[in-house]
Order: structure tokens, then sequence, then C-alpha cells
């Protein structure tokens, strides 16, 4: 019975997984091709960077958002004991949610501006892909969280192409541009 069972979690989360990279490239699509983003005209730094940070917004709300959950839920419940400390069970998934969505964020954050910093003006609309596919992707992440940790793999994959295949991407780019010429 266990071997049935832990075959049919490996056959969701790789369901799971082939969709979400089919939803993120198909977004990375829609969002970089056919939405036609207002974007610094010029390669100047500083307005690449403005750009950039301004759309740092939505990956930053989806991260509130996940605490003011765990804060209104700690109220009702009356609990407040520290969070660190082995969280009650009706909101351990809240918890984990915010925390990864803290530490994804920062890699984001570093992926926003060395994108700002190194692309051409002419592809800067990249970051508001990232930026919307981040946000969505969290969003899965948390309601998969909610349903069942095994749901939640749809919503990582998301993240994880959101943030380091673009950090893998700025690598090559820099090492190609600056030592292989």
């Amino acid at each position: 019975m266990a071997k049935k069972s832990s075959k049919h979690n490996q056959g969701l989360i790789q369901k799971e997984l082939v969709l979400g990279l089919l939803l993120s490239l198909g977004l990375y699509y829609i969002f970089y091709f056919v939405v036609n983003w207002t974007t610094p005209m010029h390669d100047e730094p500083v307005m690449k960077l403005v750009f950039g940070l301004k759309w740092l917004i939505y990956p930053v709300a989806c991260f509130w958002l996940g605490v003011l959950v765990v804060l209104v839920h700690r109220i009702l419940a009356g609990n407040f004991t520290p969070l660190f400390e082995n969280p009650p069970k009706e909101f351990r998934h809240h918890v984990e949610y915010v925390f990864s969505t803290l530490q994804h964020l920062l890699l984001l954050f570093f992926a926003v501006v060395l994108f700002s910093v190194y692309m051409p003006a002419k592809n800067i609309a990249i970051i508001p892909a990232i930026c919307l596919v981040f946000s969505i992707g969290r969003l899965f992440f948390w309601a998969g969280l909610c349903k069942g940790n095994i749901y939640s793999y749809f919503g990582r994959l998301m993240t994880f192409l959101t943030t380091v295949a673009p950090l893998m991407y700025l690598s090559v780019r820099i090492l190609i541009m600056n030592f292989i010429k």
C-alpha cells in the first residue's frame, strides 16, 4: 500500500513540475513578447534600475500578504508564543510561505538589480515578466501548501525559474561579455 501511495505521489509531483514549467514558459512568452511594456528609452543605468525596482512591488506585496495572514491568524487564535519555536499546526504552512518567500525575494532582488545593470534597454522588458511570474508562482506555492505539501511543487518550480534561471543566465552573459572576447 505504501509503494502505491509513493508512486502516486511521485507521479503527482512530476505532473505538477511539468505543468509548472509549461505555465512558466507560457507566461514568460506572453509577458515578454506579447505585452508591450513601457521601458526606458536610453541605456541610463539609473533609469533602468528605477524601472526594475518599480516592478518589485508585486513580489513584495506577496510577501506582505503572507505576513498579514500570519499576523491576523495569530491575533484571532490568541496564540502569541514565539514564531520560531514550533508554530501551531494550523498555520505552519503560512509561516513556511513567509520565510520561503523572503528568501526567494532576496534572490529576485539581486536578479532584478543585475538585469537592470547588465541588460540593454531594449531587452529590459524581461524584468516585468520575471516579477509577475514570481508573484503568480508564489501564490500557487501558497495555495499548494494550504492544500497539501505535494501540490506546492507547481509554485516551487515557477519561483525557481524566476530566481535561479535569470541569475544563471546573467552569470553566463557576464562571463561571455567580460572574459571570452
